[in-house]
């Protein structure tokens, strides 16, 4: 049992949606307090079987209020984790938020990372790799990458520049050919 996490789940009419999320938390000995907004199904019936502490309204509060009633009502927590009631919570994952918590060093650190070698890696070196692989211009693979990117996801940031390359060289190609037509 993770005694200073509690989970704070708001229902409204989610009796379908709660027996998987409270058998996850349960799972991973995460006390659950639900918090509903005044639902007319089972939702209730359902969080209490399952061995939630449940806040029942008879009118709906909102989500966000919901949420500060469940908080206030977790005072015996250090932490609260938030969820909606269609989130299964995964295997190890509370267990991993509380153990990256107070992780600043770590944290700013992958935050460097990310920021600085990785925004160079993809922003400057690979473009300037590509540009000289295939003789395009930085700009032209800049652009490339970052349209293929935008327009395909992931799969863009391969697809894009090749299609860079075609549309260059075709233009090379049609101005070449114009070229000995004139001549």
């Amino acid at each position: 049992m993770l005694p200073d996490l509690t989970a704070i789940v708001v229902s409204h009419d989610s009796a379908d949606a709660l027996p998987a999320c409270l058998t996850a938390l349960a799972r991973e000995g995460v006390p659950a307090i639900v918090v509903d907004n005044a639902s007319r199904d089972a939702s209730v019936a359902v969080a209490r079987a399952h061995g939630a502490r449940v806040i029942a309204h008879p009118r709906n509060e909102g989500y966000g209020r919901a949420n500060n009633i469940g908080v206030r009502a977790a005072e015996a927590a250090s932490h609260v984790l938030i969820l909606n009631p269609d989130l299964v919570l995964q295997p190890g994952a509370a267990a991993a938020l509380l153990a990256v918590q107070g992780a600043t060093i770590a944290a700013v650190a992958i935050l460097v990372w990310g920021a600085i070698i990785l925004f160079v890696a993809d922003h400057f070196v690979r473009p300037a790799m590509i540009g000289n692989a295939t003789q395009l211009p930085f700009l032209a693979v800049l652009m490339g990458i970052l349209g293929g990117v935008e327009t395909l996801g992931l799969i863009g940031l391969f697809v894009g520049p090749v299609v860079m390359t075609l549309f260059v060289t075709l233009w090379h190609e049609e101005r070449r050919f114009r070229g000995e037509q004139s001549a």
